[in-house]
């Protein structure tokens, strides 16, 4: 898969680039324990691989995103929240699913909430 990036030098829209390209992978330390507080994601292949108790991380806006990977490779389980304002597999507005150390998730943003499907 091309990288946005790529896409975006080849003269496609950022938009559209975003939906078909991918970032590469990036590693993230989760941090905080609230929606408020957690690690703002900033890439489409997040490898977390520092996980605290109950450490997370935070979606961007699920407008406009493509598919977005979050793999578990800390020591605890980590806690997945959307934006402000968005949901997650229809959990309420805000909450936060988890992935079990181990376990990697794929999402897809759709107006204003994520579809989530994780590792068995």
């Amino acid at each position: 898969m091309a990288l946005t990036s790529e896409l975006m030098a080849a003269g496609i829209a950022a938009l559209p680039a975003r939906m078909l390209g991918s970032d590469p992978v990036t590693v993230f330390a989760a941090a905080g324990t609230t929606q408020a507080t957690a690690t703002p994601l900033t890439s489409d292949f997040a490898n977390v691989t520092t996980v605290g108790s109950s450490a997370g991380v935070r979606l961007p806006a699920a407008i406009g995103q493509g598919l977005v990977v979050i793999i578990n490779n800390g020591a605890n389980v980590l806690s997945i929240y959307p934006a402000t304002g968005e949901k997650i597999n229809g959990l309420a507005a805000n909450a936060a699913i988890t992935a079990a150390p181990g376990k990697c998730v794929m999402l897809f943003g759709d107006g204003n909430q994520w579809g989530a499907n994780i590792s068995a």
